[in-house]
């Protein structure tokens, strides 16, 4: 039966401090390098993006052009085709080798016409811009090929965990795959909220398994458990999917109830799935010890979103959030998780969990490892200081002191 929860509606102002599931902000400006043996042209393009949302760079003919690529990796080149030192097809060919992933777009007056065909047919050149240009047009299309780019990257951030659970499989059956693919983009396409919150219970369930130190095997899981941890809202209507949790009538609470079972069916398609389809259906089930690991690692970061994302009541500070989730704790979420969890977060406010800070214990050790913190006995010694560089003998070291004082180490490394 699970347990009443009381969950607090609170009007004070969201925390400053950014919160693990909200999507960092950084600074995500493509860089784009124009190439021309004409510096009136480079500076009239330069004057055509200068007010555009991109890292703008020009180079005087092909060969500054790679100086410039061996020290940037640039996502758009844009070339002209006639340059005296090195022509644009043969440029586009060395940007392919210094980044497949670049877009690559030639310049070319008609007469080049048979020259850039022949380049595009070879695949190293994703389009051709026609003298004279329509500087609208050629500014809309630069903008349009980097925002492909950028979902195209973000799907395929999506989809490696995939790829990697059947990737060299031969008992792979025959569209397997693909059928999970368009599920994946069944729920992009036709609920994109619900979508993002599931995309951010998936990071951060990675995130968190990686905090933990476990295998990639299992941070994926746990990805892919979040990931599909909304996939059975796909039978459901539009009408009940639009609603907040707070406000479903008896009736919607039973449909809703069963989402994790539909979710199962889904997954059915592929045996792969097993394990996460079973883990899928505990998701709403209160604490226990035979839940699997994943399914308490998810039901964990699952509460948590739905507290700061407003599905459970009105949205609540990260303060409530976090002081909820711990009254939760032993009751429908795992007490041990839920300490580690509220420890993770502590860490990421403090900025302490760049370069994959982690606990560890001391016999995960490698030499190369780093300390983020001093190592403290329990006595109050301290036996290494942060910032210093395992070594063998160090590790060695520190195995023996846990051994002398019958208790773990705390140890956090990068």
């Amino acid at each position: 039966m699970k347990q009443d929860m009381q969950i607090v509606q609170v009007n004070e102002a969201s925390d400053a401090k950014e919160d693990l599931l909200t999507p960092v902000q950084v600074n995500e400006r493509p860089y784009v390098l124009a190439v021309d043996d004409e510096p009136g042209i480079l500076k009239s393009l330069e004057r055509l993006f200068h007010s555009e949302q991109m890292e703008f760079h020009t180079a005087l003919g092909g060969t500054k052009a790679i100086e410039m690529m061996e020290k940037q990796t640039y996502d758009l080149v844009l070339s002209d085709m006639r340059m005296p030192d090195m022509d644009g097809a043969e440029l586009l060919n060395r940007v392919y080798d210094f980044n497949p992933e670049s877009i690559r777009m030639l310049i070319s007056g008609y007469s080049d016409h048979d020259l850039v065909i022949k380049a595009i047919n070879e695949g190293h050149v994703h389009a051709f811009i026609e003298k004279p240009w329509n500087n609208a047009q050629l500014v809309s299309r630069v903008k349009a090929a980097l925002a492909e780019k950028k979902v195209q990257t973000n799907r395929d951030s999506d989809i490696d965990p995939l790829i990697n659970l059947f990737e060299g499989d031969p008992s792979s059956k025959p569209g397997e795959k693909e059928s999970v693919l368009v599920l994946m983009e069944s729920l992009h396409q036709r609920l994109p909220e619900i979508w993002r919150h599931s995309k951010r219970v998936a990071d951060a369930s990675r995130m968190f398994a990686d905090y933990l130190c476990l295998q990639n095997a299992m941070q994926n899981s746990c990805y892919l458990l979040g990931y599909f941890s909304s996939i059975g809202r796909l039978l459901l209507s539009d009408e009940l999917n639009k609603k907040k949790e707070y406000a479903y009538s008896k009736e919607d609470k039973e449909l809703i109830g069963k989402q994790y079972q539909m979710g199962r069916t889904l997954l059915s398609i592929s045996d792969k799935f097993n394990s996460i389809a079973e883990a899928l259906v505990t998701l709403d089930d209160d604490f226990s010890e035979q839940e699997s690991q994943m399914a308490r690692i998810v039901s964990v970061v699952l509460f948590y979103d739905k507290l700061v994302s407003g599905e459970l009541n009105s949205k609540v500070s990260t303060v409530q959030a976090k002081k909820q989730l711990k009254e939760q704790s032993g009751k429908r979420l795992d007490p041990e998780l839920v300490d580690q969890f509220l420890l993770m977060m502590e860490r990421r406010d403090k900025g302490q969990l760049k370069g994959s800070v982690r606990p560890i214990s001391a016999h995960a050790l490698k030499p190369g490892m780093t300390l983020c913190e001093k190592v403290i006995t329990s006595s109050g010694q301290v036996l290494l200081e942060s910032d210093t560089t395992l070594t063998t003998r160090l590790i060695d070291r520190l195995i023996d002191a846990e051994h002398h004082q019958n208790s773990p180490l705390t140890l956090f490394v990068k």
